[in-house]
């Protein structure tokens, strides 16, 4: 079921516990255009094991890219366990969607001052486009931030006690990114 359900591109992240391994889908998030303000938000399937991290996604994933390169740069990353492996590659997926949430800041800051500068009919354009991806980022980001919510509970048990502290930093910086989506929503609205 897992297998099958990695092949479809078409979950909300979610985790499954099976027998023996964790099913875990994570949505990356990577800006497309600044122009347009398109954003892509690819999934990322990962089966974690006692020993083994396993992921499969259609198009290369630049939190895994970086995570894989350091790994070879630095044994640390694969020697402490499947869980801390995991932990890095969750947190670089968060560093990726804050770099985004920055992006769209940005661009709130120029409608703010365009309004008042230089208002023009396109501007009006560029604001629903701007709330149109914080409304995608905001679905993505509530089923995620359950995920590591799960990861840093201790509801599973091929996670070790000591991964649950970094799942807890990453839930954290999820709750922080979840506000400041939820901030940027007021403004644009």
């Amino acid at each position: 079921l897992s297998v099958d359900d990695a092949l479809q591109e078409t979950h909300v992240p979610k985790i499954d516990e099976w027998n023996t391994y964790l099913f875990i889908v994570l949505s990356t998030v990577k800006m497309e255009s600044q122009e347009t303000l398109e954003i892509a938000t690819p999934e990322l399937d990962i089966f974690l094991g006692a020993n083994y991290l396993v992921t499969y996604h259609d198009k290369p994933v630049a939190a895994v890219n970086k995570i894989w390169k350091l790994c070879h740069q630095d044994n640390r990353y694969w020697s402490k366990g499947t869980g801390y492996l995991l932990y890095h590659i969750a947190d670089e997926i968060v560093s990726n969607t804050m770099l985004v949430i920055d992006d769209l800041d940005n661009q709130i800051d120029k409608i703010e001052d365009e309004i008042f500068i230089t208002p023009h009919a396109g501007t009006l354009e560029l604001i629903f486009s701007v709330k149109r991806v914080i409304l995608r980022l905001r679905r993505s980001l509530l089923h995620q931030r359950e995920v590591f919510n799960k990861l840093s509970r201790g509801d599973f048990d091929l996670l070790q006690e000591p991964d649950r502290v970094y799942f807890r930093d990453v839930y954290d910086h999820m709750v922080r990114l979840q506000e400041i989506n939820e901030s940027s929503r007021d403004l644009v609205s």
